[in-house]
């Protein structure tokens, strides 16, 4: 869970099929600490690349817009590659489902036409 990093693009591979990808970012809330009786900031933050594709991808760029809370469900897929002679790994979560959440605000569900469930 957490807020999506830019406004999610719709693309279509060759074979006709949609898809949508981008960064979500989970900030880590500040916490008090009662020893000291003082806020201690929280610099820590998760960012993880997602993909969606077929109907959730549509309906994923149709609703979701940059800044927004979001759940996004699914299997987490590490790749590893090489970059400017340095080896390194991405974690990436394959999208199953997405959720809206309703932690600061309201949403309305539309169902999708026929054909795309």
């Amino acid at each position: 869970m957490g807020n999506l990093a830019d406004d999610p693009v719709l693309r279509y591979g060759p074979d006709g099929k949609a898809w949508v990808s981008g960064r979500i970012i989970e900030n880590k809330k500040d916490r008090y600490d009662p020893i000291t009786k003082t806020w201690v900031k929280n610099e820590n933050k998760l960012v993880l690349s997602y993909k969606l594709s077929g109907a959730l991808a549509e309906h994923f760029a149709q609703s979701a817009k940059k800044g927004q809370r979001w759940v996004i469900t699914g299997d987490l897929v590490t790749r590893e590659f090489e970059k400017d002679g340095v080896r390194r790994s991405m974690t990436e979560i394959i999208g199953t489902d997405a959720a809206a959440s309703v932690m600061f605000g309201t949403t309305s569900f539309t169902r999708a036409s026929s054909g795309h469930h």
